[in-house]
């Protein structure tokens, strides 16, 4: 059975620095039972944009190198605005990126599709942190591996 944390973000409890928004989240949160193999996911995203910026996608600290885009981040979620004429959006997909388990410090950023930083009205994020059972995920990722030829 997988276990999963959900952390809601928003811009009202975020430090922003240079259209970055940064989570400290408290060590108590999480408890030590969980595995140390975890990954992120965009749940769900209520956003309010600027007027005169469109989101485009979201980067953050998170995840994996081969996530990474133009040096932006690892991209948490592509977003389609899902009625016209109204500041809705979804998540296209949702991308499980493999990340530490339990982070203390979360960066998020919003982007322009010409890759620029812009910051939102508002937002409220939920993360799903899944954690995974550690002898059944080191026993598929020796499967995985490549063998000496």
């Amino acid at each position: 059975m997988n276990v999963q944390d959900y952390i809601m973000l928003s811009n009202t409890t975020a430090t922003l620095d240079n259209s970055t928004y940064r989570f400290t989240i408290p060590r108590n949160y999480y408890t030590n039972n969980r595995s140390n193999i975890c990954s992120v996911e965009l749940q769900s995203l209520f956003l309010t944009e600027n007027a005169s910026h469109k989101v485009n996608y979201i980067s953050c600290n998170l995840g994996a190198r081969n996530q990474f885009y133009n040096n932006t981040g690892a991209i948490l979620g592509v977003l389609t605005n899902t009625k016209a004429n109204e500041p809705y959006y979804s998540v296209t997909d949702n991308m499980k990126l493999v990340t530490d388990a339990r982070p203390q410090q979360i960066e998020i950023n919003f982007h322009r599709e010409t890759d620029a930083k812009i910051e939102p009205v508002d937002f409220k994020l939920i993360l799903c942190f899944t954690y995974y059972d550690d002898n059944a995920s080191i026993s598929l990722i020796n499967r995985q591996s490549y063998k000496e030829m």
